[in-house]
């Protein structure tokens, strides 16, 4: 699979028991919301992670989930498995305490995390959290006698004492530096809950980041990762499974919908996956439509065809039915846990990446004006009969332009008084589509007039 930009960054992981603010010092280190916060246990749960420059030092920011007794949460014991994970990677970790609890007692939860950082035996720094609720002559220092390092008092929510952290984390770094990473494309895993899109984010990076269970609504956050495939930079997001509105059943999944939506609206490209055994439902269709309607470009891939219950012949031409106005969306079948056909998904999303912004000469969008006229529009020099005037359209097109955006956009003008139905937008567009394939990508048809 693609490699990783940051396989050789050095890892700083953030450890702690549930609500100590993990998240919130993630996101503010980041400058930007990359983990959902939430008074809720077990909020984050799969390693989410940020490249950070600091003092001319780059290292990869992991944050992960609570640690806690794993007989309490039905995803303590996978949050722990990635724990384990991520700790062997570690360069430095950075122990998480809420200052206001701890400074009347150590829970057990933080008693446990502090053996499993000593046990680890690597360099380590303790963030004394929350310190905004704490007096100002408050005995920080006592805090050294844990032997987990520097004591560093901040507060994740307001900022305050972030920039200390950064200079104690780059100064027992090796020097790393990087020049700054700007993917070219984005690129968002979506689909309903439990399809399988973790299972194939994690083939894709060739990495096991995102938590995979039997449990639906597994995924709370996105989880990214930056690949670079055919010299390009893509980064590659793990999104929640989006239900029907109705269907959405707690604060938290609202708020993880939210935030798959947002990468719907960022992404330049959607990669959506179906069950094959489930097969084509409304909410899938639901999805199609609103990345038509965003302009992302679109990928089908039916995942699990081991389990499907007709044969896979059978399958897509009942996909295709279900669906005919998406005929120009490539669809792959596979499954990711066994790795079918994975290696074909990447290929396919740098094929219609490319296609996406494919520019058409004039010349060629002056025929295909004719072609449009001549098989969608009587002609002006046409004798007219009345008789014959019901129904008969007497639009007619002076030409065909494409607009200069990063997806393929078309404006046809029309002489006043022209009409241009939605039916013949799409006669436009297959038209246009026979010149040039646009595989993957909605093609959005305008209207101007001379």
């Amino acid at each position: 699979m693609a490699p990783s930009l940051k396989g050789n960054l050095p890892t700083v992981v953030i450890i702690g028991r549930p609500n100590v603010g993990k998240s919130t010092l993630l996101n503010r280190i980041a400058g930007r919301t990359i983990a959902l916060t939430s008074p809720t246990p077990f909020t984050t749960r799969d390693p989410l992670e940020a490249v950070v420059t600091w003092n001319r030092v780059a290292f990869r920011l992991i944050d992960t989930g609570g640690l806690t007794d794993t007989e309490r949460h039905p995803f303590a014991q996978f949050v722990a498995t990635k724990i384990d994970e991520m700790l062997d990677r570690a360069a430095l970790v950075i122990v998480m305490l809420d200052a206001k609890e701890a400074s009347r007692a150590l829970t057990d939860d933080d008693r446990a995390v502090i053996e499993k950082v000593r046990k680890l035996g690597k360099p380590s720094l303790v963030a004394l959290n929350k310190i905004e609720s704490l007096p100002p002559l408050f005995p920080i220092h006592d805090f050294a006698r844990l032997g987990l390092g520097e004591v560093i008092a901040v507060s994740a929510l307001t900022g305050r004492g972030v920039g200390d952290l950064l200079d104690a984390i780059t100064a027992r770094l090796a020097t790393a530096e990087i020049p700054e990473v700007n993917p070219r494309y984005r690129i968002a895993i979506v689909g309903r809950p439990n399809v399988g899109k973790s299972t194939l984010f994690n083939a894709l990076i060739g990495e096991k980041r995102a938590i995979v269970t039997p449990i639906p609504g597994t995924t709370v956050d996105r989880i990214e990762s930056t690949l670079s495939f055919e010299n390009t930079l893509l980064t590659l997001s793990d999104t929640a499974g989006i239900r029907r509105k109705g269907n959405i059943a707690s604060f938290l999944e609202r708020l993880s919908v939210g935030v798959s939506l947002d990468s719907i609206r960022e992404s330049d490209l959607l990669i959506l996956v179906l069950d094959a055994h489930e097969g084509l439902l409304r909410q899938d269709i639901r999805l199609l439509r609103l990345a038509e309607t965003y302009h992302k470009s679109l990928l089908l891939i039916i995942n699990k065809i081991d389990l499907a219950a007709i044969p896979q012949e059978a399958l897509a031409k009942k996909i295709a039915y279900g669906i005919p106005s998406f005929w120009w969306v490539p669809v792959i079948f596979i499954s990711a846990e066994r790795g079918t056909n994975v290696g074909k998904v990447l290929p396919m999303t740098m094929s219609i990446l490319n296609e996406r912004l494919t520019r058409m000469s004039q010349e060629t969008l002056d025929r295909l004006a004719r072609t449009v006229q001549r098989q969608f529009f009587m002609p002006r020099s046409r004798p007219i009969d009345a008789k014959h005037l019901r129904g008969v359209a007497f639009t007619q097109i002076e030409n065909i332009t494409q607009r200069d955006t990063d997806y393929p956009s078309f404006v046809v003008t029309l002489q006043h008084g022209g009409v241009l139905k939605p039916h013949h937008r799409i006669a436009v567009a297959n038209v246009i589509r026979e010149t040039v394939p646009f595989r993957g990508s909605p093609i959005e048809i305008l209207i101007d007039y001379s």
